[in-house]
This record gives C-alpha cells, structure tokens and sequence, in this order.
C-alpha cells in the first residue's frame, strides 16, 4: 500500500508540472501574438504617418514646381530685350530746317534734354550709306571679348569690295590686325574691308552679325523703321533708316566711351602689322574737310561721313557750344548741288544758324 501511494504522488507531481509547463507556454504565446500585433499597429501608425508625409513632400514638390515654373517663366520675360527710350522729342519751339540747307533730310538735337530743336524730313525712309558703320562698331565693342586680340583680314573680301566701289581703311589681305585697331578702321577712314573682318572675327560671316545688329534695332525701339542686310551701308533696298533713327543709334553708341574716343580722334596709327611695321595711319573722313572751328562759338567735336549713289551725301555729327553738346543727323544731299562736300557745309550752316 506504501508504495502504491508513493508512485501516485509521483504521477500527480509529474500532472502537475506539465500543467504548470503548458500553462506557461500558453502565456508566453499569447505574449508573443500580442506584441506582434500591437507592433504591427505601430507599423502601420507609423506607415500611415510617413504615407501622409510622402504625399506633403509631393505637394510641396508640385508647389516648388509651380514656382520655379512661375520663376522661369518671369525669368525668360526678363531676357526679352528692354526698349531703350532714346527717341528725341520736339521741343516746343523746334523749328524747320530751310532750304539753305541741301541736305533733305536732317534732325539737329540738344543731347543734355534730348529735345529736337529742329529738322527737316526727319522720319522719311533714307539710305543711310556708311552712317550704318555707327550700328557696326557699337555692337563690334559690345560682343568683343579682347579688343586687343588681332584678326587675320581674309583676302576674298577684297574682289568684292572692289566691285562696290566700297571705301577701304587701307588693310592688306591676310594682314594680322588687332580688332581695336579695326574698329578705328571702320568709323575713320569708313573702311568696308574692317567692317568685313569685325563682323566674321566675331560673329563668323557677315550675315550673322548683321543678326546682332537688327538685334539691337530691337532693343532700340527702331525695329519698324530700320533695318540693316550689311555691315558697311553699300546699297541694298532692304537696308534703311530715318535720319532720327540713325540719331537714336548714335545716341546710344556714344554712351560708350571707346565709341566717342574712336569717334573724337582726327588721325590714328594702328598697332604694327605683320605686313605693316610700322602701323596703318588712318584719318577722319569729316576732319578731311572741316576743322571743326568754322562756326564762332561752335565746336564741332567728331562725326561719321557717308555716300552711295542712292543715299547722297551723310553726315552725324556732334558739337560743343557753350558746354552743352548737340547731334546733328543729315542724309540726301546731292553731289550735283554745286558745292563741294555739301553735307559738311550743311553741319557748319546747321550748327551755326539753328543753335541759340
């Protein structure tokens, strides 16, 4: 019986440990499901939360994108070029210009209050003949990046240029000038042939830097009146101006101060050449004909002549009277008038009958 009992206790002991095992694994799984799932809710909490911040950040991407589009789009309307007011209007007591002076067309303006004091024919379609070398240079000093660096001028613009006729600073075919020295070239001695080589040095044909001068008709306000095809002003029906555009041009240009020391020199001597050592001499074609003191009182301080056939006699010019300086702008005087460099003769009866 003693025994008996014994192994009855054990049986009992042994139920009894095994409960206690089951029960314990029973606790640690229901445990172990719990935390799976409370962790998956924070999962999914937490997904929830960066599903939310996705969709913000795509928000805020488009937003950005918008603005950056409205910051383009501002942007490209700012590249459009700026009209450049520089168009004399009439004072109030202009006056027309009269018939002592040969020249048919021609705008005389007060440069310090930009104020035509008087004209005669002023908007009338010209031929503006080499007075388009004022747009040359301007540009050619804007879009060069070293003036100091020298251009080789090509020998197959010269055939041409003597078949116009065209008018040559004096530079030789493949004569290694600097570009400087070129624009002296094109607005002293009016030489197509520098023309020629500033265009192609810095744009590479004429074509395409005349582009950049119709360019700047633009900018001017003068596109609808003006138009260029060359860099020299040989005639061509499409190339034309007014006399108070070719104002507003040289206007413009002679803001820049290259432009007005090249336009205020008489005679110039250029850098030495491979072909020329001792440099290429060029002199003012108005200076040619003036010496800039004929009117009392007066000075005349620099111009730029022009002729073709079609075009007549050109001259813009610039003077000095008591401080203040004055544009005159004259095209289509005839070479059959009787006097001899009549647009010349014209500047000196302008600035002295019509300037108070």
């Amino acid at each position: 019986m003693k025994k008996r009992k014994k192994r009855g206790r054990v049986r009992r002991r042994n139920r009894f440990v095994s409960y206690d095992y089951t029960i314990s694994y029973s606790r640690i799984s229901i445990t172990f499901i719990l935390i799976i799932i409370i962790g998956f809710g924070f999962y999914c909490i937490a997904n929830k939360e960066t599903a939310k911040e996705v969709i913000k950040s795509k928000d805020d991407v488009e937003l950005e994108g918008e603005i950056v589009s409205e910051v383009m789009e501002t942007t490209v309307a700012e590249t459009e070029p700026e009209i450049i007011d520089l168009y004399a209007k009439p004072a109030l007591n202009k006056v027309t210009i009269g018939d002592e002076v040969f020249s048919k067309n021609a705008v005389l303006i007060d440069l310090s209050t930009n104020q035509i004091l008087a004209d005669k024919n002023s908007n009338e379609r010209i031929y503006p003949a080499s007075l388009t070398k004022i747009m040359t240079v301007i540009v050619g000093l804007e879009m060069a990046e070293n003036l100091q660096d020298a251009y080789m001028i090509p020998e197959d613009i010269f055939g041409y240029l003597f078949e116009a006729d065209a008018s040559t600073a004096g530079f030789q075919p493949n004569e290694e000038v600097k570009i400087i020295d070129l624009m002296y070239g094109a607005m002293l001695p009016s030489g197509a042939d520098a023309t020629i080589a500033i265009a192609r040095c810095i744009s590479g044909s004429e074509e395409a830097f005349v582009e950049k001068m119709n360019e700047k008709l633009i900018e001017l306000g003068i596109d609808g009146t003006t138009h260029f095809t060359n860099t020299s002003g040989l005639h061509d029906d499409n190339h034309y101006s007014t006399v108070a555009d070719i104002a507003v041009i040289f206007n413009y240009a002679l803001k820049n101060p290259t432009f007005r020391q090249i336009l205020l020199t008489r005679t110039y001597t250029s850098s030495p050449t491979n072909i020329n050592p001792d440099g290429v001499t060029m002199t003012s074609t108005m200076f040619n004909r003036i010496s800039g003191n004929e009117v009392e009182g007066v000075t005349i301080l620099g111009g730029k002549t022009g002729f073709t056939d079609q075009a007549g006699l050109c001259l813009a010019s610039i003077a000095n009277k008591n401080g203040k300086e004055y544009m005159l702008v004259t095209a289509n005087a005839s070479v059959d008038c009787g006097v001899y460099s009549a647009n010349t003769v014209d500047a000196i009866t302008v600035y002295g009958n019509y300037l108070s």
